[in-house]
């Protein structure tokens, strides 16, 4: 994803082939490189409400249980300072496990080659976007202000976490949606949703109400 700054600037997070690591780029209007920096960064990058820039990262964990045998690809959310230097990086997978009433892990997903060992990428996380309508806290702890909103496509679940906590808050989507991207938030408090439909082989977009599903 690229994210258009107010001043012109352009954030960006990409992977450098060669290297096969995940660079998180700012650039100014003009082209200039503000900063260039390797941190394992994937998919999607956002400022937050309080102005601090957050990316999607991944690392390969052993997690022994996902797997006994072979390694995971975890993915985490960081955050950063203006430099690009990370500040603080906490991992979905353990966020996720410590919530076993909200979500369970429904499959381990297809396999990668990394280093001629299986890689299992469990997540697959393609967006995150933090709360912006606080309003509508009294409906739902999701609401609340410091909540970063996710799409994980290897478990067709989009959820919302307290980043501050690191706890999961709310989670769904399995059994409905299918490889989904970009979850966003609308004014009305609705999740809007590109669900790829890979299982029945047709897209489309959902709208939800994520309070009544």
């Amino acid at each position: 994803n690229v994210e258009l700054q107010p001043n012109g600037d352009l954030l960006l997070s990409g992977v450098a082939t060669e290297e096969g690591t995940g660079h998180l780029v700012r650039l100014s209007f003009d082209g200039e490189v503000i900063f260039f920096e390797r941190i394992g960064s994937h998919h999607d990058v956002e400022v937050t409400p309080e102005g601090r820039i957050a990316a999607l990262t991944r690392n390969s964990l052993w997690i022994p249980d996902i797997s006994e045998s072979d390694k995971v690809r975890d993915n985490g959310i960081a955050i950063v300072d203006a430099q690009g230097q990370k500040t603080e990086e906490a991992s979905l997978t353990e966020v996720l496990q410590t919530s076993p009433g909200i979500f369970q892990f429904q499959r381990l997903p297809r396999m990668n080659k990394e280093n001629r060992r299986t890689l299992i990428d469990l997540l697959h996380t393609n967006s995150l976007e933090f709360t912006r309508f606080p309003e509508f806290a009294d409906r739902h702890p999701l609401y609340e202000e410091g909540n970063v909103l996710i799409s994980i496509r290897h478990q067709d679940t989009v959820a919302v976490i307290d980043w501050e906590t690191k706890e999961l808050v709310w989670a769904w989507g399995q059994g409905e949606l299918s490889g989904q991207h970009d979850a966003q938030q609308l004014e009305n408090g609705n999740f809007l949703i590109f669900d790829n439909g890979l299982k029945n082989q047709r897209s489309r977009v959902i709208e939800i109400d994520p309070v009544t599903g």
